[in-house]
């Protein structure tokens, strides 16, 4: 989320699964974003796919389990990620920039960028290269949050880490976003088709909230390194429960991603 963004975020894949499982508990509307990507791209059996910023592995460890026999890729700038990927040991892991791909041209049947596009220094390179190792005929698919999501927990974060010093006049929201990414992708690819997805997230209990609080202070530059992090963490939990309280039942936060994808 322009530059506070802090790849100290990715160094353990705690805090990310932490942010995945707490989509997967408290949505509002279930919502199965691996599989509205899946259904997009239409992945024929034996064909080759390039996971950008793989995270977790969870989409490419779920392809492998469903049967998918064709060549995997993930990768990521993260040791962590690269480390989960090689221990499912039926993908390739590549620890790599995203808009450097080590990759020859049209070596995949798709390429997919799940929630990662305003991650990297720069998105544009980032399609481009994602086009660049696309075969004739292959697909890209990108997700990306809408620009206004989780003013609540976001909300509470700027608050805390505010209060402990922190400098948040570079903050401009992200970079790319559902506004934003069908034009940047214009550039690069033709038809690209876009389907919004709204949500919310209800948290039925200040644990809940505080924990998913927590696990964006990476986004803020309060990374395991930071000097004051304990006393943040402390401060931003307390007021996850003064909030919660406030709101005298289950805290809605809404949110919502757009799917784009392009042939190419």
């Amino acid at each position: 989320m322009g530059e506070l963004n802090s790849i100290d975020d990715y160094l353990t894949p705690e805090r990310l699964r932490t942010r995945i499982e707490t989509h997967l508990l408290y949505s509002e509307h279930p919502d199965d974003i691996e599989q509205a990507v899946l259904d997009a791209i239409a992945l024929e059996p034996g064909g080759s796919l390039l996971d950008v910023g793989s995270g977790t592995g969870s989409f490419l460890a779920r392809l492998r389990s469903e049967g998918h026999q064709g060549r995997l890729v993930g990768l990521d700038t993260s040791p962590a990620a690269i480390e989960t990927l090689r221990n499912l040991g039926s993908v390739e892991a590549v620890q790599a920039d995203a808009a450097a791909l080590p990759f020859s041209e049209a070596e995949f049947s798709v390429v997919t960028a799940r929630h990662m596009l305003y991650h990297v220094a720069d998105p544009a390179a980032t399609l481009r290269q994602a086009r660049r190792v696309l075969a004739p005929g292959g697909w890209f698919a990108a997700t990306v949050n809408f620009p206004d999501a989780y003013p609540q927990t976001l909300g509470l974060v700027r608050a805390v880490v505010t209060r402990h010093g922190i400098d948040l006049s570079r903050w401009h929201g992200p970079p790319v976003h559902t506004g934003n990414l069908p034009g940047l992708m214009e550039t690069v690819f033709e038809n690209v088709e876009t389907v919004l997805h709204a949500n919310a997230l209800v948290f039925p209990t200040a644990d809940a909230f505080s924990r998913y609080a927590v696990a964006q202070l990476g986004l803020f530059g309060v990374g395991d390194e930071f000097p004051q992090r304990a006393a943040v963490v402390d401060d931003l939990v307390a007021e996850a429960h003064r909030r919660f309280d406030a709101c005298g039942g289950a805290l809605r936060d809404p949110k919502g991603y757009s799917l784009s994808v392009a042939n190419a």
